[in-house]
C-alpha cells in the first residue's frame, strides 16, 4: 500500500533524478579519479550503481563513507568471476530510493570529492 500511495513511476522517476544528481557530480568534478560501472545514462542503471575511486581499495573508501554516516557496500558483491577477470578487488556500490534526497547526493558527491583529495 506505501509504495502504492506513492506510485511506482513518482519511485522511478525520484531514483532516477537521484543517480542523475550523482552520475553528474562524479563525472564532471572527478571523471580522472571515479569510474561507474555500468551504463552512463543514470536511467539504464537503475538505483543501484558501482563505481571505482580510482588508486583506492574499495573497502577503505566504504570505511571512509561509514565514518561520516553514509552507508554503502564494498567488496565482489557476488560476482567474484567478473572482478577476478577484470583483474579488480571489488568496487564501493551506493543504492538509492525513495527516502533518499537530492541533499544526501550531494554529501555523498562532496564526501566523495574529500576521500579523493585525502587518497592523493
Amino acid at each position: 500500500r506505501y509504495i502504492e500511495r506513492i506510485g511506482r513511476d513518482e519511485i522511478e522517476k525520484h531514483d532516477v533524478e537521484l543517480n542523475k544528481t550523482i552520475t553528474e557530480g562524479l563525472t564532471e568534478g572527478l571523471a580522472n579519479e571515479v569510474e561507474l560501472l555500468g551504463p552512463n545514462e543514470p536511467a539504464k542503471r537503475g538505483s543501484i550503481f558501482n563505481f571505482w575511486l580510482k588508486g583506492m581499495d574499495s573497502h577503505a573508501a566504504a570505511l571512509m563513507l561509514d565514518s561520516q554516516n553514509i552507508l554503502v557496500r564494498s567488496g565482489m558483491h557476488c560476482c567474484h568471476s567478473w572482478f577476478n577477470a577484470r583483474k579488480r578487488q571489488g568496487s564501493v556500490r551506493a543504492s538509492l530510493y525513495i527516502y533518499n534526497t537530492p541533499e544526501e547526493c550531494h554529501k555523498f558527491i562532496n564526501e566523495i570529492k574529500r576521500i579523493q583529495h585525502v587518497a592523493r
